[in-house]
């Protein structure tokens, strides 16, 4: 059995459809397939080795938001691969900017180790195609990555708050208790 054959292995459990190849896996379990990729990245990291990524990426349209998640769960997990697929993750999601932002959005609060100025821009940029996950990458950073959050970021989204108000004051929030003489008088 080769790596593929016990890659879509470990993707059934014992069900689902049975392929040659994970091209054939992919278009027989549609989404089901990405979500079980992710739930693998997420508890075996190397079972999703480069050669999947790169069968993956051409693919990602079908599921931009799960390519994310996987690319950033593995990214966290894996030193070694973390450069080339956070920058795989961010050449890929201008593309399909809402999915790749929401899943940025959500997953960078438990994989916070990989934010930098990059994700904030992004998310500042793409914010119309998903507030929702450009705020979750700014709270992200407020909250476990303070030191990244520069006047400028708290300014853009600032002149933004009406669209997740409740965002903007857990941002401020975060914000205050690290940076007390920033608070006005």
């Amino acid at each position: 059995m080769g790596p593929q054959q016990r890659l879509i292995q470990a993707l059934r459990q014992g069900r689902g459809p049975d392929a040659e190849s994970l091209e054939d896996y992919l278009s027989m379990a549609g989404q089901a397939a990405w979500n079980r990729l992710c739930d693998l990245a997420r508890m075996n990291p190397a079972q999703v080795g480069d050669e999947v990524v790169d069968i993956l990426a051409p693919r990602s349209v079908e599921a931009p938001g799960s390519f994310t998640a996987l690319l950033l769960a593995i990214a966290a997990k894996d030193g070694a691969r973390r450069g080339r697929l956070v920058a795989l993750c961010r050449e890929r999601l201008p593309l399909h900017p809402g999915p790749g932002l929401a899943a940025a959005g959500y997953n960078l609060h438990e994989f916070h180790s990989l934010l930098d100025p990059e994700w904030l821009e992004l998310a500042g940029r793409h914010f119309e195609q998903h507030p929702e996950g450009a705020w979750g990458i700014l709270e992200a950073a407020a909250m476990y990555e303070q030191h990244l959050v520069k006047p400028e970021h708290v300014d853009a989204f600032e002149a933004r708050r009406g669209s997740m108000p409740r965002d903007y004051f857990v941002v401020m929030l975060s914000l205050a208790g690290h940076r007390p003489e920033e608070a006005p008088d």
